[in-house]
């Protein structure tokens, strides 16, 4: 008696063995383009995320003139912004985060701010100077006590107007005011 299963011929063998190649090598492409697609967008994200500038101007930013206000477009504001944002976006926070930059006092002739700083905050504080029409930070490293208040010899040494920086201490040495902590008007 002859066999009742009807053989596949070779050609249709061959057939679907073409066509499970064809759609593992079509799947193959698709996962490596959506894992391309996914890592260029979070290349740009992360680019993104990094060119973000936090910087608050504060009271800089205005000028105060017959009783109204208006925004301050002066050259020396202008390039404080610029430089401000920079130091934001090139502030080496971790996982390519900008920092925060914010200005609290000012001098009058706009040469010269204080500032605060961070990574989650603008919290440490520090002097910025104008010189030759670009800005210029000024370390702010073991120079300042626990209350942020300056040390008297760093406000003498970049000059550092009184303006801004009414009252200093004595002598910091890493964070501490030493000899006598007496914090004094200059």
């Amino acid at each position: 008696m002859p066999s009742s299963t009807p053989t596949v011929p070779k050609q249709t063998k061959i057939v679907k063995s073409v066509l499970f190649i064809i759609i593992i090598i079509m799947a193959g492409v698709l996962v490596s383009s959506l894992f391309t697609l996914y890592n260029k967008a979070k290349a740009k994200n992360d680019a993104d995320a990094a060119s973000i500038s936090y910087v608050n101007l504060g009271g800089i930013q205005y000028k105060f003139a017959d009783g109204k206000i208006t925004l301050n477009n002066d050259a020396s504001v202008t390039s404080l912004k610029t430089f401000l944002d920079k130091e934001s976006t090139g502030s080496g926070c971790d996982d390519k985060k900008p920092g925060f930059e914010q200005v609290i006092a000012w001098t009058t002739d706009e040469k010269q701010v204080y500032l605060k700083y961070g990574c989650d905050a603008a919290v440490a504080p520090m002097f910025a100077t104008q010189i030759n029409g670009g800005w210029k930070a000024i370390s702010p490293t073991n120079h300042f006590d626990i209350f942020n208040i300056p040390d008297c010899d760093y406000l003498t040494q970049n000059d550092i107007s009184a303006k801004i920086a009414p009252v200093c201490a004595n002598k910091v040495i890493g964070g501490v005011a030493t000899g006598k902590p007496k914090h004094i008007v200059r």
